[in-house]
């Protein structure tokens, strides 16, 4: 490993300052990076660097290589990986693996993808932290982006109340047929856990926030399409009671008129040839029903809204 830099003479006390710090990290390798951090997160020995004590030392090491060079960043990026591939052989230590995760995700170390995956389907089972461990490292993997390698694991746990939130956010960003196709996998978990107001935020943030009113759209001719008649029916009754199905009160007027392409199948007969649902079987009068409800329930209070305005 790179020569220690000396500690400033006549202070024992004195800490190194940044910028001897960053001229001490900048010169070493790839191979030098990896032993160091390694020393550093098996056992929390910072040496030659000292750190404060007021905040975690992966904190410190994390914003002192922030300020570094970009060359310093992409070795790094080249470095944790390794690491990364080692947690759960020798050191299995739940903190080793949160740290290397921290550091994953602040400097997107995207080639730590198969890693992460591989300890989440093979290394966490019986963990001590198996939960707070696997929910991580969805989240890092969601940082990476979903993408053909991790879309499986997304899809196998968005049926697992503490991923769900994580999983369905990756998959839709990934793919907008996945918003339609798995939700009403993740209504039923959140409905099984007691926690459908929870969802609120969840969706909210994809139907109002994520997505422009036309993918809005195609999001909800792909549900009623995918979902079977059966499931459809409770699905929307379940995003009603949260106040997913329609806009918010505060945009009513838009919400009318995405109510009557998507939702009013009563109203206009090319509403029903545009999206195909002529093949909601036997719970198509009920579905029809709760839409023609919530239609009207959408129009009195916009009604009162403009009332109370006058």
């Amino acid at each position: 490993m790179a020569g220690k830099l000396s500690r400033h003479p006549g202070n024992y006390l004195a800490m190194w300052q940044p910028t001897e710090q960053l001229h001490w990290l900048e010169h070493l390798s790839v191979k030098e990076l990896e032993d160091w951090l390694r020393e550093v997160i098996w056992t929390q020995s910072e040496s030659p660097l000292e750190f404060s004590n007021r905040e975690p030392l992966v904190t410190s090491i994390s914003s002192l290589i922030k300020q570094g060079s970009s060359a310093l960043r992409i070795r790094i990026r080249a470095a944790v990986p390794v690491l990364v591939k080692e947690w759960g052989k020798k050191y299995d230590e739940g903190r080793c693996l949160e740290e290397l995760l921290i550091i994953c995700s602040t400097f997107r170390c995207a080639a730590a993808e198969s890693a992460v995956a591989l300890i989440v389907t093979t290394k966490l089972a019986g963990h001590a932290n198996e939960v707070n461990l696997r929910r991580h490292c969805l989240s890092v993997l969601s940082g990476f982006g979903c993408s053909d390698q991790t879309a499986h694991l997304f899809r196998k746990h968005v049926i697992d109340f503490p991923y769900a939130a994580t999983c369905y956010r990756a998959l839709y960003r990934y793919d907008l047929a996945c918003a339609a196709e798995e939700l009403p996998r993740l209504l039923r978990t959140y409905r099984v856990a007691g926690a459908v107001p929870e969802l609120k935020p969840i969706l909210k943030l994809l139907f109002f926030e994520f997505l422009v009113e036309a993918q809005r759209i195609e999001v909800w001719k792909h549900f009623v399409k995918a979902t079977k008649s059966r499931i459809l029916r409770d699905a929307l009754e379940q995003l009603q009671a949260i106040n997913i199905v329609f806009e918010p009160p505060n945009r009513q007027a838009e919400s009318q008129s995405e109510v009557k392409v998507i939702y009013d199948y009563g109203l206009k007969t090319e509403t029903v040839d545009r999206l195909d649902v002529g093949d909601l079987g036997e719970q198509a009068t009920e579905i029809l029903q709760i839409i023609t409800n919530a239609a009207q329930a959408v129009a009195m209070s916009a009604g009162q809204a403009m009332a109370a305005t006058l």
